[in-house]
C-alpha cells in the first residue's frame, strides 16, 4: 500500500495490519527467548514484563527499529515520529467471564484537565501490537475491535466518560469481531478505536487477565505473546505522558512493593542514557524520537518502580493533569 493508501485506511478504520511483518524465523526467536525471562521476573503479576525489563532483552527492543514497522508508522503519522516507550510484552493476557470493550484514550476523559484534542479528528496517537501467535477462538492470541469505533471519539460524538461507560460501552460490545491476526503480523491502531482482548473458549474460570492464577492452563506452545508500544505525530503524545503521570500518582502509588508499575516503570527511563546503544543508533539512523524526562525528572519515578518510594510524587497536585506547552 502507498503512503496515502495507509493514511486513508488508518483513518477510515481506525487501524492497519501489516500482514507477515516479521518472519517465522524472527517469531520463533522471539517466543524462544521470553519463557527464561518470565520465570526470573519478580514483579507480579507475571504477565507483563514492563519497560526496564523489556530494554535487557534484545530481540524485544529491536521491534522498536524494526524497519517494515517504522515505515509503517510513517506512512500513517508522517515523518516526525515520536515513540512513547511504554513498551511491555504481554504473556497470557487473555479475559474469561465480563469482558467489555475499552478504548486506549479513556483515561485521558478522567485524568487530563483538557480532552479536546482527542476528539480532533486529526490528533494522530496509536498504539504498535506485535502479534507472536494467531488469534484463534480456543486459546485467543490478539484483540477484537469495533471496526470504525474511534469515528465517535474523533467526530466528537464521546460526551463525557460517563456517558461511554452507560450508553456507547454497550453499544461496541454488541458489535466487536475478532481481528484475524497471524504470527508474526504487526497491528498500528487509533487511541480511540474500541477494543479487548479475544476470550479463549478453552481456558477456565480462574485465567483473569490481572492475576497469575490460572497461567499454567495455557500451553506453551499456545502461549499468547504481545509486544506493545505507543507511537505518535511529535507534539500529540504530550497528553498522554501528562495522563500517565496522573494515573501513576493515583493508582500505582497504592501498590505494595514490587508490584506492577507500568507507568514508573517507562518514565524513570531517561533517552538515551538508559537505552542499549544498539537501540539508540537505529533509532537514530531512522529519525525515531523516544519520550524522555530529564534525569531529575526522571528519578522520582525510578524510585518509585523500584521501592515504592513515591513520596515525593504522592506530595505533588493530584488535581487533573496539565501537559507541558
Amino acid at each position: 500500500m502507498t503512503a496515502e493508501d495507509l493514511r486513508k485506511a488508518f483513518k477510515r478504520d481506525g487501524y492497519v495490519l501489516l500482514r507477515g511483518a516479521l518472519s517465522a524465523q524472527e517469531v520463533a526467536e522471539i517466543r524462544a527467548t521470553l519463557p527464561p525471562v518470565y520465570d526470573k521476573l519478580t514483579l507480579t503479576p507475571k504477565r507483563y514484563m514492563q519497560a526496564r525489563e523489556c530494554l535487557a532483552v534484545p530481540p524485544v527492543y529491536r521491534l522498536m527499529a524494526h524497519p517494515k514497522i517504522i515505515e509503517a508508522c510513517r506512512r500513517i503519522l508522517g515523518e516526525d515520529l515520536v515513540y512513547v516507550n511504554d513498551l511491555v510484552v504481554q504473556r497470557n493476557v487473555i479475559p474469561v467471564g465480563d469482558n467489555p470493550p475499552h478504548l486506549d484514550c479513556q483515561a485521558e476523559f478522567r485524568f487530563n484537565r483538557d480532552s479536546r484534542y482527542l476528539v480532533d479528528p486529526n490528533f494522530l496517537f496509536a498504539k504498535v501490537g506485535v502479534y507472536l501467535q494467531d488469534n484463534t477462538e480456543d486459546y485467543a492470541g490478539g484483540i477484537d475491535i469495533y471496526p470504525r469505533g474511534h469515528r465517535w471519539v474523533g467526530n466528537g460524538l464521546f460526551f463525557s466518560y460517563q456517558f461511554y461507560k452507560r450508553v456507547l460501552r454497550r453499544m461496541f460490545d454488541r458489535g466487536m469481531k475478532l481481528l484475524d491476526t497471524k504470527a508474526g503480523d504487526v497491528l498500528i491502531f487509533d487511541s480511540r478505536l474500541p477494543h479487548r482482548s479475544t476470550a479463549a473458549t478453552k481456558l477456565g474460570q480462574n485465567n483473569y487477565q490481572d492475576s497469575d492464577d490460572g497461567a499454567a492452563e495455557v500451553p506453551e506452545e499456545r502461549a499468547k505473546y504481545v509486544v506493545y508500544w505507543e507511537v505518535a505525530r511529535q507534539g500529540d503524545e504530550v497528553h498522554f505522558v501528562a495522563c500517565n503521570k496522573a494515573r501513576a500518582r493515583k493508582e500505582e502509588m497504592k501498590r505494595p512493593v514490587g508490584a506492577y508499575r507500568p507507568r514508573c516503570s517507562y518514565l524513570g527511563l531517561v533517552y538515551p542514557d538508559d537505552y542499549p546503544p544498539e537501540l539508540v543508533e537505529k533509532l537514530d539512523v531512522e529519525g525515531v524520537k523516544v519520550f524522555s524526562l530529564t534525569r531529575e525528572e526522571a528519578d522520582p519515578w525510578l524510585a518509585a518502580f523500584k521501592e515504592g518510594a513515591g513520596e515525593a510524587l504522592a506530595a505533588e497536585s493530584d488535581g487533573k493533569a496539565v501537559p507541558p506547552q
